[in-house]
């Protein structure tokens, strides 16, 4: 089974009692269905969605080696900061109870696509897919620092894994476990 959402239908959440990162869509006004990923997932799937950025950003791309860190902080904060003023973004939203525990996740799949990315969270059972936008991609990475700084997690700084990303192939789709 499938559960598409639409670019702005997606929640993230930390569940400190799994020590997971949750990501839910709305089932209905008052139900959302979530997944949980791990820690090694979310440094992954963060560590894919930057290389992705690092691949999409024209500026980026002209920039000088010296300078390219300093273009995609830029471009990262100006996506995330429109994000916020348009509402599309919203952050400290109160909790739906979700239809059943968080499933974990145990694949991620991104697949670039024209202006964006299909991030498709598979527990085995069930897949949900999100439909990220280029200016989304920022916010959901944003999302997941903010969450992942709250819970103590010690993943890298946003300009050092948009350093190491550019390794594979922005085309192909991207799996990881």
């Amino acid at each position: 089974m499938t559960a598409p959402a639409q670019p702005t239908a997606f929640h993230l959440s930390y569940d400190a009692e799994e020590d997971r990162i949750l990501i839910a869509v709305d089932i209905d006004a008052g139900r959302r269905y979530g997944m949980g990923l791990t820690r090694r997932l979310v440094k992954l799937v963060l560590a894919a969605l930057a290389d992705l950025a690092v691949k999409r950003s024209e500026a980026a791309g002209a920039a000088d080696p010296q300078h390219r860190d300093i273009v995609l902080n830029f471009e990262h904060a100006r996506a995330v900061a429109t994000g916020l003023a348009s509402g599309d973004t919203r952050r400290h939203e109160p909790q739906k109870p979700l239809e059943q525990p968080a499933r974990l996740v145990r694949e991620v799949k991104l697949t670039p696509r024209e202006g964006g990315v299909t991030l498709a969270c598979d527990d085995r059972q069930r897949m949900l897919t999100l439909e990220l936008p280029l200016a989304r991609v920022h916010s959901f990475m944003a999302g997941m620092l903010d969450l992942a700084a709250g819970a103590g997690w010690d993943l890298p700084l946003i300009a050092t894994w948009l350093d190491r990303a550019g390794t594979s192939d922005a085309g192909a789709p991207r799996v990881v476990h």
